[in-house]
Parts: C-alpha cells; sequence; structure tokens
C-alpha cells in the first residue's frame, strides 16, 4: 500500500515542507474501508486501494479510494461519472464525518493518477439543493445542472504523472489528453 499512499498527497503538504510520499499510519482496521472497496467493486469499479490519512497539522483528515480509470479513452464525461460514483459510495458511508474531512477519488488511467477531492461540507451541500429539486417541475434539469456546476467548481483536482513521480497542471493535462472540456 505504501506505492498507493503517495496518490493522495496534496501539494499543500509541499508547501509546508513536509514529504508528501510519506507512507501514512492509517487505521487499518476501520470497517469503512472494506466497506468502501466492497461498494466501489458493486459497481464495476476496479478499486487499487481505499485509504485514510490522518489529520496532519492544519489540513483534514483524508479518506482517499484509488482506482482504474474504467474508460480507455480520456474523456471528461467518462472520468466525471466515475468520479461521481466513487464520491456517492464514500459520501454514503462517511457522512458523519467532521465537515473539513476530504473524500478523494483517484482514478489511475494509463501513467497517472488524477485526484479530485472536496471537503464533505461540499457534497453535503450539494446534495441537500438537487434533493429539493422536484424533478418534474419545470426547469428542474437546469437547477440540476447548475448545483452541480457549483460543486464541481469547488472540486481540487490534482495530476500526478506515475512515471516521473511529479505533479503536472491539471488544466494543460485536461487540455492535451481530454477530448472534450470537464465542468472542473
Amino acid at each position: 500500500m505504501a506505492a498507493v499512499n503517495m496518490l493522495w498527497a496534496p501539494p499543500l503538504t509541499q508547501a509546508q515542507g513536509t514529504t508528501p510520499f510519506a507512507p501514512a499510519s492509517a487505521p487499518t482496521g476501520d470497517p469503512r474501508l472494506g466497506q468502501i472497496r466492497a461498494a466501489l467493486e458493486l459497481r464495476g469499479i476496479p478499486v487499487l486501494g481505499v485509504e485514510v490519512v490522518p489529520a496532519q497539522g492544519s489540513l483534514p483528515r483524508i479518506w482517499n479510494a484509488i482506482t482504474k480509470a474504467t474508460y480507455v479513452r480520456a474523456d471528461a464525461v467518462r472520468l466525471e461519472t466515475q468520479a461521481r460514483s466513487i464520491w456517492e459510495v464514500m459520501l454514503t458511508i462517511l457522512a458523519q464525518e467532521e465537515p473539513a474531512t476530504y473524500l478523494s477519488g483517484t482514478q489511475i488511467w494509463q501513467k497517472y493518477a488524477i485526484i479530485g477531492r472536496a471537503h464533505v461540507a461540499d457534497f453535503l451541500a450539494v446534495a441537500a439543493v438537487i434533493n429539493k429539486i422536484n424533478p418534474r417541475s419545470p426547469g428542474a434539469y437546469e437547477r440540476i445542472v447548475k448545483a452541480e456546476q457549483a460543486f464541481f467548481a469547488k472540486v481540487q483536482v490534482f495530476v500526478y504523472d506515475l512515471e516521473r513521480q511529479q505533479y503536472v497542471d491539471a488544466k494543460d493535462f485536461i487540455n492535451k489528453h481530454f477530448t472534450n472540456k470537464t465542468s472542473w
């Protein structure tokens, strides 16, 4: 799992002068790790690992699911669809976590780890807005899309080159590799 732990590391830790790739001491006995893995596998998402990184200084706890990309060609819609599935599973199991806790979904595509994360509070807020919308009301679809776009604007996206062992610019990566644009 040490090779997987490097994927969750936010660039924020680099600014604090710590090593972002140090193995984390995760509470391996937490049953929620297995619940997340099992729920993702039931959805047909290949899981490489599930981890929880304890809060470190001013950084909150991070729950991360590392999965293989279920798409062959880089495509924003497929990326977001898999991200939604990962986050939905995690939120269902981890809704009682502290609001500042990050839920992170890592998708391994070719030689890259595409990491998207947001706070539990952001997930709960968008879910509350969407759940209040009557899908049969006029303009419901547009209001749901607007709520999702506001949420995706809060998602932090990182791209890590696994061969070079370094972060790359996410916007450049998406512009270079994706056949369409993402709402991230």
